[in-house]
């Protein structure tokens, strides 16, 4: 075997099998020294290229297929589980109401961060900073979440309705603000009637006025407003207790109680002529006093900086003034109805706040050509959902 070394420094002739060990030490070759172009059919095969060290691979490799890549491990797309996964291993759930990846802990597949967290359901508006979405219901419907996360919720119940011939303010519906984690399901929605007012007729129990019902959702359940009664008519018993009491009137001396986390008891009456006022989310019911009935308890603010669920002014017999009867509570809650004819009768609780009835001034002053004061209706409740976007 004849090996030849030309001027250039190129070697030829050598075999691999002429080397004692059938190999070349790279370290016994000077730098940079081996090239294709010094091989004889100027290529390297993969074949003859085996056991490199990665440091010995320096400057820009070239392009890569990603089909020539192997043991790399992708996230299954489906819309089942994986069987089997280990620990951190990735999947993307395609489900249609879910749509997100999720990495297994080891015990459990969790969804990823920066999902971001929609739902369907009720009327739905956006804060003008586009920072929260609002889902509000003012009657019956589903919430459906698409995907788990935190909302913010408020459920308020029906305001009650105030008895006739000056009767005590109705109570504010129950009023709940919570924040809660809820799954990619559907939650059923029911929002609370206000209870309708006491009119003077017939006898006993049709001057009363009637609770309020109540408002559920996501395993919670906002209670009906206390309902006042009226004079001389009877007691109502526990009829004026609810979300918030009723205030007190001479038929029905003590004044509702309210429920603990959902809203504050009645005020009481004072003698035969001036109702009490009817509790409200924020504080207790005004007592009535000389000369003036007692004004509604105040209502709440929620996030979204709205006042409801505010207790219903209570009935004043004496004077023909508005000052003389009393105030609904801030948060929808009905004025109460002094003697002045067509100003006797109480007024409704506003809609949609849970607000209680304002009580029945004069109850022989004329209405409409006949002797029939009526005691204001409850507001009716409602439900609002917030998210952030």
């Amino acid at each position: 075997m004849a090996v030849i070394i030309n001027g250039s420094g190129t070697v030829t002739g050598l075999a691999v099998g002429g080397l004692p060990d059938g190999s070349v030490d790279a370290d016994t070759l000077a730098a940079n020294s081996v090239t294709a172009a010094k091989i004889v059919d100027g290529t390297i095969v993969d074949a003859e290229v085996t056991s490199l060290a990665a440091s010995k691979l320096t400057g820009a490799l070239p392009a890569i297929s990603g089909a020539a890549l192997t043991g790399i491990d992708a996230a299954t797309v489906s819309s089942t589980a994986p069987s089997s996964p280990a620990q951190g291993d990735m999947w993307f759930d395609s489900t249609a109401s879910v749509v997100a990846m999720k990495v297994y802990n080891g015990t459990a597949w969790n969804t990823m961060s920066n999902i971001p967290f929609t739902a369907t359901g009720g009327t739905i508006t956006t804060d003008a900073g586009a920072v929260y979405r609002y889902h509000t219901f003012t009657s019956g419907g589903t919430f459906t979440a698409q995907h788990s996360g935190v909302i913010d919720v408020l459920l308020i119940a029906g305001g009650g309705g105030a008895g006739s011939e000056h009767g005590g303010g109705g109570g504010a519906g129950g009023y709940i603000a919570e924040s809660l984690t809820v799954s990619a399901t559907s939650y059923t929605i029911t929002v609370g009637a206000g209870g309708a007012g006491g009119a003077r007729g017939g006898s006993g129990s049709s001057y009363w006025g009637n609770k309020g019902s109540n408002t559920t959702g996501f395993s919670l359940t906002a209670l009906g407003g206390g309902a006042s009664g009226s004079h001389a008519q009877g007691d109502v018993g526990t009829l004026d207790n609810g979300g918030s009491g009723a205030g007190g009137s001479s038929g029905s001396p003590s004044a509702g109680v309210g429920t603990a986390g959902q809203g504050n008891n009645g005020g009481s009456y004072y003698s035969a002529y001036y109702g009490g006022g009817g509790g409200g989310a924020g504080g207790v019911g005004v007592n009535g006093a000389s000369g003036k009935a007692g004004d509604g308890g105040t209502g709440l603010a929620w996030l979204d900086g709205t006042t409801r669920a505010g207790g219903g002014g209570g009935g004043a017999y004496n004077g023909g003034s508005i000052s003389d009867a009393g105030s609904g509570g801030s948060g929808g809650g009905g004025q109460g109805g002094w003697n002045n004819g067509s100003d006797n009768h109480g007024r409704a609780g506003t809609a949609n706040t849970g607000g209680g009835g304002g009580g029945t001034g004069n109850d022989y002053a004329t209405v409409g050509g006949s002797a029939n004061p009526w005691g204001g209706s409850g507001g009716s409740g409602i439900v609002i959902v917030r998210y952030a976007i």
